[in-house]
């Protein structure tokens, strides 16, 4: 009897799984930084790198160095946020700025921020318009 519960129990879990893997099966063709936005998203309170490792390998199969890389780009992209607690794991999080527009000197080398309120309300409406398609948008402007 309890061989026969501990079969069907398992007989379940592979079930979930192959219907978990069914309703993924086009986020696979995502890529793994598109794959990380949409866990962020999903889930508001932040994850720990190894926790967004595991729901990401459900889904892709990936290295946990390609996910540390990734996340360090975006935070570097000001995408991701990533919270420190004093002995726990960092947290990631997605920004809540969804819009980042800077301005590039070529002469001196210097980014930063946009200060054209009008030029970013313009932006704000253009992702309005797309932001079913795009999670984030990151524009830099050169200076002539």
């Amino acid at each position: 009897m309890y061989r026969f519960y501990l079969f069907e129990k398992a007989l379940n879990i592979l079930l979930e799984l192959g219907y978990f893997i069914l309703l993924n099966n086009e986020k696979q063709q995502q890529s793994i930084q598109q794959l990380i936005v949409d866990i962020l998203d999903e889930n508001l309170e932040g994850l720990a790198v190894d926790q967004l490792y595991i729901q990401l390998n459900l889904i892709k199969s990936c290295s946990l160095a390609s996910v540390y890389r990734i996340l360090s780009e975006m935070r570097r992209l000001g995408v991701v946020r990533k919270t420190e607690f004093a002995r726990q794991k960092a947290v990631y999080t997605m920004s809540k700025q969804k819009l980042k527009c800077s301005v590039s000197d070529a002469y001196s080398n210097e980014v930063l921020p946009c200060s054209n309120q009008e030029l970013i309300m313009d932006f704000e409406q253009l992702f309005d318009k797309y932001k079913n398609e795009f999670s984030g948008i990151d524009i830099v402007l050169y200076k002539k």
